[in-house]
């Protein structure tokens, strides 16, 4: 009995292997080479909280508490800066800080989890809102609904449907949003992630998703921020279904281990940030190393993982973007050199 509970002290004292297993999954590719594309005050970069490319344009917004988000542009070829703030709604509260998508080709729309509405905004040589959508749910009597109706994440599908994260049951995680009935239906079958799923970091951060729509069909990846998982989801109509759950399930952990991952923050995908593919699913992730190493993973549709890149180790990354896999964006700062915008080729990496 005695050398019972000494093996159970053994394994708890054991540590914890999961971001080096974690990022085994991925095949190490090298490290980004970067190129300056654009010097930009570290006042106007820093803080994002979404960023995306829109042809020529480069568009991210930032965080600003109690305050409306502040939008920029980049262009890209006549290297200026476009600054833009939404107007506020209602002065009495506070705006969570938006996620960007590109709708149509020609918008940036945004979406606020407080007041639950998008905002349509459309962009050429400066910013202008074309309006405003609200939304509603009209056939909450039809489900088993636990309070209050908070979206963490939408993403636009096909027309009128939109994808939902987190839409504030205790069951459901997930879910679409005809914005023509304003229904909502949530997903019975593709179910939210378990309490043991998400034991790696703090649950209270588990409505902390974000959310990424292949270009061209209705698939979705969500990643949530502080866990190494990640869901691959279809979308057809008002049905959703679960293609892949990513995950890497961890040993026990020290105290040490559960203390020191919950002060740092060092190992965690960043909402928001991602390289839209048609090919493959592409975010920015952190490890928990001593120096906080940065990467770019990359998986396919199908949620499997395939490559890991590294940023250099002098470079802190602001933010990432782009239209495609060979070629695109990162916002950041050199240890000793340029902040603004990078371009990175894929292929260009160091072994």
């Amino acid at each position: 009995m005695v050398l019972k509970y000494i093996f159970i002290v053994i394994i708890l004292l054991g540590g914890c292997r999961q971001n080096t297993d974690f990022l085994s999954q991925f095949r190490n590719k090298g490290e980004f080479a970067l190129e300056c594309v654009g010097e930009i005050n570290g006042n106007f970069i820093v803080n994002m909280s979404s960023m995306l490319k829109n042809g020529d344009y480069i568009v991210w917004n930032k965080y600003h508490t109690g305050k409306a988000s502040v939008l920029y542009a980049y262009h890209l070829q006549t290297d200026s800066l476009i600054e833009f703030l939404m107007p506020l709604r209602d002065s009495v509260h506070s705006y969570s800080p938006e996620q960007l998508y590109v709708y149509n080709d020609s918008v940036v729309m945004s979406f606020n989890e407080v007041y639950q509405y998008f905002s349509y905004i459309h962009l050429k040589d400066s910013f202008y809102i074309s309006g405003y959508r609200s939304l509603e749910i009209c056939n909450e009597e039809f489900f088993d609904w636990r309070g209050r109706a908070v979206m963490r994440s939408v993403c636009p599908g096909k027309d009128s449907l939109f994808f939902v994260g987190c839409i504030g049951t205790k069951n459901i995680d997930y879910g679409v949003y005809n914005c023509n009935s304003d229904f909502l239906f949530p997903s019975y079958s593709c179910i939210p992630p378990t309490v043991l799923e998400m034991k790696c970091l703090f649950p209270d951060y588990k409505d902390n998703i974000s959310v990424v729509r292949q270009p061209g069909k209705d698939r979705f990846a969500v990643f949530r921020r502080y866990y190494q998982l990640y869901d691959v989801i279809d979308m057809h109509k008002t049905t959703l279904r679960l293609v892949k759950r990513n995950i890497y399930h961890h040993s026990l952990l020290t105290w040490v281990d559960q203390y020191n991952l919950q002060q740092d923050l060092k190992c965690h995908f960043f909402p928001g940030f991602f390289v839209h593919s048609s090919r493959y699913i592409m975010a920015l992730y952190q490890s928990n190393e001593k120096v906080g190493r940065q990467y770019l993973l990359v998986s396919d549709w199908e949620g499997k993982p395939l490559y890991s890149y590294r940023f250099p180790i002098e470079f802190d990354v602001y933010g990432l973007c782009g239209e495609g896999e060979d070629v695109f964006y990162a916002a950041g700062k050199m240890e000793r050199g340029k902040t603004g915008l990078f371009k990175i080729k894929r292929d260009k990496v160091v072994p």
